[in-house]
C-alpha cells in the first residue's frame, strides 16, 4: 500500500502539483507583500516600504515559511521516492 498515492496516474499528476503547492507556500508571504504594496503604491501613490506600510513587513514571514517549506520538500519527496519504489515492486507501470 503507496502512502501518499494510491493509483500511478495520480503519482504522476501528484508529484509536479505537490512541489509547485510548496514552493508557492514557501515563497507565499513575499508575493502577498509586494502585490499589496504594488496595489496600495497605485491607489495613494506613495512608494510602500517596511516603515509606512503593513505590505512591507509581510515578506519578513518568509523566516518561518521557508525553512517549513523546505522540511516539507523533504518529507514530500522521500514519500513519494517510497511510493515509486513500492509501484515498482508490485510492477505497477507509472
Amino acid at each position: 500500500m503507496a502512502i501518499i498515492f494510491s493509483k500511478p496516474r495520480q503519482f504522476i499528476i501528484g508529484i509536479p502539483l505537490g512541489i509547485l503547492t510548496i514552493i508557492v507556500y514557501s515563497v507565499s508571504p513575499l508575493l502577498v507583500g509586494f502585490t499589496g504594496g504594488y496595489i496600495t503604491q497605485f491607489i495613494t501613490g506613495k512608494q510602500c516600504n517596511e516603515a509606512n506600510s503593513i505590505w512591507g513587513v509581510i515578506p519578513w514571514y518568509m523566516f518561518v515559511t521557508l525553512p517549513t517549506g523546505a522540511g516539507l520538500l523533504c518529507l514530500f519527496i522521500i514519500i513519494a521516492i517510497i511510493d515509486a519504489w513500492k509501484f515498482r515492486k508490485n510492477r505497477i507501470s507509472l
